[in-house]
């Protein structure tokens, strides 16, 4: 049973009640949520006393002077203010039964409504979208409008605090619309019991335009105009015979609301939910408050109107009564029976969590599923499209929920309850979210930065940087810790506490990771002496962490070989090359290149081994559309690096673990990905040239790596040489599917048969031709009666076909091996090898063609490694 609800959410602490909690015997929890129903059940009506609105699109409204021949052109300039000054007169007011004229109480220029005329025939339309917005604003079905007044304000007009008086019977507002012209100034007050509001039109007073309207009864003042004009239109509004609205009605109504809510804080905090059943069913699309209905829409604009005042959060869900009988059907006398809000959105429907519980005691109707049947009796919803995802993933309904509490905090700044809120709500969406999108701690912490709430911005960076968060998102720390830092210290002469800061992420991390992420936060840091200061603490950091850690693993690489990297003199007694050797030998079977190493992919994800700079380090993730070059080259310089400190058995040990998982992985491979070139340059030859360059003699298991790379990966596609076929023989080239092609399969395979027919229709034709490429088989159709015939010839060519693409792929992969020609690989494949695999004598073997035209052949004395021991 599905029914759409309003959620009153609490998110007091749940330390404790206070002294007058459940046990005050002024009022009970049944008794207290009695009269807040009843309050809620009273409400037919809702609006709040004013609203502003700004209009981007709309309409000039051609305003005329009456007497006068042309419309005034908008924005209004310096010009044409001074032509309507011109007709207009000084602005009066009412005071008592005198109407007066006053500039030190209100200094404005006047029109009456029967001096000017609006000729754009498109102006009504306009006007009537804004009173649409206007009686959804006030709570009314609809308003009507009389045009009143043409105001000019210039530079010190104002007008002091009053009540617009109501100059005709039913009247109830009044609306203004401000047109385009530059001002600045000139803010509207209003104030109505203890609500006060401020209403501007300058902000948006160069191209837009701006309605305000409020109550009769609502107390107004404008503030004096600083600079330019502000052209107002001024129109009395009635609500239709039988509605009675007011901004007293609407204050009454609100007050008691608060009222009842007020207490829940003070007496009731142990209760953090409450939820209130509305009239109408809503769908899942269409559940916010844009989209309420009748007294729904109205109760749940008083609510939003106090809830966040009283320290409360207004949203909406979904609520599921479940209840199964023996047979796993529904029945409603089972106490197997849950209650469930199946998804929770905040007011303007965005989803901000999913799944969660409710005990009936926090329905505000009592018994709400008594005597109900049930909606469904089926085993699970069906929707028309794809299905919906397994709940919302966190970081979009935190993302939601973050901008829900933001908003609310914006529109109620200075109230200390919604303050205390929003620091809690945000507390614990960091220590709930410590595994997901980092993005939504940088959200955080960019928020208490810029509210100053400094204890939440720590927060936030420590959660940011909690151990916790999933490697995946270790690339991403350094950008967003970096921008912090340059928001938190950029404008202000903090203290750099980084060791408050960074302590928890310094301790957990290793070498090469801290190592790799503080010099890219450096630099990133933009004050120079933020930035010296981090890098000489990040530094000394590292002497810290060398001498504390106790075991290393292939994180700290990067640490290591740069370290190596120094004059051996400052390691004297071998630390750094025991610990490295230790290190490969304990990770190798984590240092080897895999398969997915190997070319460009599509962008996609997978875990693999990754390389910086001119050193070693890993992480868990990186996209398949990665530059292979680079991890080839930092793999050899792993390698390389191995040969010269000397322990070269650990070197090759590498090489052949990478052959045993490439030779695991190649049933699942598909050459026709990996990217040849790259392969070559940066990893083969390298490879084969360091291990010449230092004499290492190859073992039968190096020896193996190069030559399955080269045989099945640089060899792929590589067919014989094409054999020229008896008389007219072609291949097969039909779908083996349907007799027409069964038909053309025959034709094609017959030595003697030149040309063939098909009489069909069009379809039929058509399928036969997609087989048959035109620069092998002749086609015509013969229109000579129905259905059409097609006629198909052979033309000889289809053996010069097949030898053009051997030579393409022959040069191809010539040219691919061009730099692997030389003793180096002569010597590490043996003879027969290099002979087979390097000079492709086997390929070449039932040819007359010698070296393949346009690619050129190395000399032996061009040797493959010479060239890679240059760039050592």
């Amino acid at each position: 049973m599905d029914r759409e609800l309003i959620e009153i959410d609490s998110t007091a602490s749940e330390s404790g009640s206070s002294a007058s909690g459940y046990g005050d015997p002024e009022v009970g929890f049944d008794e207290w949520k009695e009269d807040l129903l009843g309050c809620l059940d009273g409400i037919k009506s809702s609006g709040d006393f004013s609203i502003s609105r700004r209009y981007a699109v709309h309409v000039n409204p051609g305003l005329q002077i009456v007497g006068q021949e042309t419309a005034i052109p908008l924005p209004l300039t310096d010009h044409e203010a001074e032509t309507i000054r011109g007709a207009c007169r000084e602005a009066p007011f009412g005071k008592g039964d005198e109407t007066l004229v006053d500039t030190s109480v209100r200094k404005t220029w006047e029109l009456d409504a029967t001096r000017f005329i609006c000729t754009n025939p498109s102006w009504p339309a306009f006007l009537d979208s804004i009173l649409r917005d206007v009686a959804a604003g006030f709570g009314l079905p609809e308003v009507k409008a009389k045009p009143h007044k043409l105001l000019l304000y210039e530079k010190g007009s104002f007008f002091k605090r009053h009540k617009d008086s109501e100059k005709e019977a039913g009247m109830v507002a009044t609306l203004v619309v401000c047109l385009p012209g530059i001002h600045t100034g000139g803010d509207v007050h209003l104030s109505f019991g203890s609500e006060k509001r401020e209403l501007a039109t300058a902000p948006a007073s160069r191209f837009d335009v701006t309605a305000m309207a409020w109550f009769s009864d609502v107390d107004h003042e404008v503030k004096p105009l600083g600079s330019g004009n502000r052209l107002v239109l001024a129109y009395k509004l009635f609500q239709p015979s039988g509605v009675v609205q007011s901004a007293q009605l609407l204050f009454g109504q609100s007050q008691r609301v608060k009222s009842i809510l007020s207490k829940w804080q003070t007496r009731f905090s142990g209760r953090s939910m409450l939820a209130y059943p509305l009239d109408h069913l809503y769908t899942k699309s269409s559940l916010s408050m844009n989209n309420l209905k009748g007294r729904d829409r109205a109760v749940c604009h008083s609510l939003r109107e106090v809830s966040a005042t009283c320290g409360l959060y207004l949203t909406l869900a979904h609520m599921t009564r479940s209840e199964m009988d023996d047979c796993g059907g529904y029945y409603f006398d089972s106490e197997e029976s849950s209650t469930e809000l199946e998804t929770i959105y905040s007011c303007d429907g965005a989803p901000i969590g999913s799944s969660c519980q409710i005990d009936e005691s926090e329905i505000l109707v009592p018994d709400f599923f008594e005597d109900r049947d049930p909606d469904s009796e089926d085993e699970g919803e069906f929707t028309g499209n794809e299905s919906m995802p397994a709940a919302f993933r966190y970081h979009n309904t935190a993302d939601n929920l973050l901008s829900m509490v933001k908003s609310v905090h914006e529109e109620h700044r200075e109230n200390p309850i919604v303050k205390s809120n929003t620091l809690k709500v945000m507390t614990d969406i960091l220590d709930a979210s410590q595994s997901s999108s980092s993005s939504i701690h940088f959200a955080i912490a960019r928020w208490a930065l810029e509210t100053n709430h400094e204890d939440l911005f720590q927060k936030a960076l420590e959660t940011l940087l909690n151990p916790k968060v999933p490697k995946e998102l270790l690339a991403e720390l350094p950008k967003f810790v970096g921008n912090l830092l340059n928001e938190a210290y950029a404008k202000t002469s903090r203290d750099f506490n980084w060791d408050s800061i960074f302590g928890p992420f310094l301790q957990s991390t290793t070498l090469g990771v801290w190592n790799s992420i503080s010099k890219k936060i450096a630099a990133l840091l933009e004050a120079k002496a933020v930035k010296d200061s981090f890098n000489l603490w990040a530094r000394s950091q590292l002497d810290v962490k060398l001498d504390a850690q106790a075991s290393f693993d292939v994180h700290d690489h990067e640490f290591f070989l740069k370290s190596l990297g120094r004059p051996m003199e400052n390691d004297s007694e071998g630390t750094l090359k025991s610990i490295f050797e230790t290190t490969l030998e304990e990770a190798r079977s984590r240092l080897v290149l895999r398969m997915q190493d190997l070319g460009l992919h599509n962008s996609t994800f997978y875990s693999s081994s990754t390389y910086s700079s001119s050193t070693y380090s890993t992480s868990c993730y990186h996209p398949l559309d990665h530059d292979c070059r680079l991890l080839f080259r930092q793999f050899t310089a792993l390698v390389k690096q191995s040969l010269v400190l000397g322990i070269s058995d650990k070197a090759v040990l590498l090489v052949e673990e990478c052959h045993k998982g490439f030779n695991a992985a190649r049933p699942s491979w598909d050459p026709s990905r990996f990217h040849k070139e790259a392969l070559v340059q940066e990893l083969l030859v390298p490879l084969a040239s360091a291990f010449r360059s230092y004499q290492i003699t190859p073992t039968p298991g190096v020896a193996a790596f190069f030559e399955l790379l080269i045989r099945d990966v640089l060899h792929h596609q590589i067919a014989k040489h094409p054999e020229k076929p008896n008389g007219w023989r072609h291949k097969r080239r039909g779908c083996r599917n349907c007799k027409d092609c069964d038909a053309l399969d025959a034709f094609l395979e017959s030595e003697d048969q030149g040309s063939w027919s098909l009489r069909a229709n069009a379809d039929r034709r058509k399928h036969i031709e997609l087989h048959l490429p035109s620069s092998i088989f002749m086609k015509r159709t013969v229109s000579d009666r129905s259905p059409y015939m097609l006629v198909v010839e052979k033309l000889g060519t289809e053996h010069e076909e097949e030898v053009r693409r051997f030579r393409q792929q022959l040069a191809a992969v010539d040219g691919v091996l061009a730099p692997l020609r030389g003793d180096i690989f002569r010597s590490l494949l043996g003879d027969a090898t290099y002979r087979e695999l390097i000079e492709l004598e086997h390929v070449r073997a039932g040819t007359t063609q010698g070296p393949v035209a346009g690619v050129k052949r190395l000399s032996e004395s061009d040797l493959a490694g010479d060239s890679a021991r240059q760039r050592m």
